[in-house]
Parts: C-alpha cells; sequence; structure tokens
C-alpha cells in the first residue's frame, strides 16, 4: 500500500515540474519575442535626421526646437525619415 502511494506522490511530483518547465519555455519564449521586436524597432538608421548643428548654432534665426521645427519644414526627405522612425517604433 505504501508503494502505490510512494508512486502517486511521483507522479505528481514529475507533473508539476513538467508543468513548471512549460510554463517557464513559454515565458522565456515571450521575453525573446518581446525583446526581438524592441530591438528591430531600434536598430535600423538610429541617426537623427536633423543635423546636431540645427538645434546647438540655429537655423533661419531660430535655436532649440523652433529651428529643428523649420528645418525639418523647409527639408521634407529628413521629414520622411523623421516620420518613418516614429513610424517604426
Amino acid at each position: 500500500m505504501e508503494d502505490a502511494y510512494n508512486l502517486a506522490d511521483r507522479n505528481r511530483i514529475l507533473r508539476d515540474q513538467q508543468a513548471s518547465s512549460e510554463k517557464e519555455r513559454k515565458a522565456r519564449a515571450a521575453s525573446a519575442r518581446r525583446v526581438q521586436r524592441s530591438t528591430q524597432s531600434s536598430q535600423p538608421d538610429v541617426g537623427d535626421p536633423v543635423p546636431k548643428w540645427v538645434t546647438e548654432k540655429g537655423y533661419d534665426g531660430a535655436r532649440g526646437q523652433l529651428a529643428r521645427i523649420k528645418y525639418l519644414r523647409d527639408n521634407p526627405k529628413a521629414l520622411a525619415k523623421l516620420r518613418e522612425q516614429q513610424r517604426r517604433r
């Protein structure tokens, strides 16, 4: 009779271990998918389409964010590149 209880306990422990390892495997796979998505969206062409000198030295009589806005308004290719980067995020 005691062997039957030991066998039942052993089977229960094995099932629990298999269930927990399957749960952990699924969690790791989901985490890997999230990491892959975040790295894909941040890798391609990470450079800012607006040159650094625009905000530092100014553009069209403006400095800072206003200079950035004016630069993007006058350079549609840079604006399109910025919008594409924002879409990928």
